[in-house]
């Protein structure tokens, strides 16, 4: 089953490193360990990965306890940079990136 969460605003570099962590592991199990991840990206690969279980269960009719990781990606999104006006500040997107797009296949 595959869920994706786009725009997320943190360095996929950041994103990558409980990607990884998780990757290949019981889907349960998974959940578990990222409990106690101390990382900022750990609660959003979680809520990616309850919502991932939530379509095999409901839509496939999978039993929880045999589905494991295949497939976890981190890509790079659209970057945030300053633009500086003479009186305001505004955030615009810039093609380029440093938001996160991930999906769990």
């Amino acid at each position: 089953m595959k869920a994706t969460l786009k725009q997320y605003q943190q360095s996929p570099q950041k994103v990558r490193l409980v990607a990884d962590f998780v990757r290949g592991k019981n889907v349960n199990r998974a959940l578990t360990e990222l409990s106690f991840v101390p990382k900022k990206a750990s609660s959003v690969v979680a809520k990616l990965l309850k919502s991932a279980l939530a379509n095999a269960t409901e839509n496939d009719g999978k039993d929880a306890d045999t589905l494991f990781i295949k497939e976890i990606r981190v890509d790079d999104g659209a970057i945030m940079y300053l633009n500086a006006t003479t009186s305001t500040r505004t955030w615009n997107a810039n093609p380029k990136a440093n938001k996160s797009h991930f999906s769990n296949a």
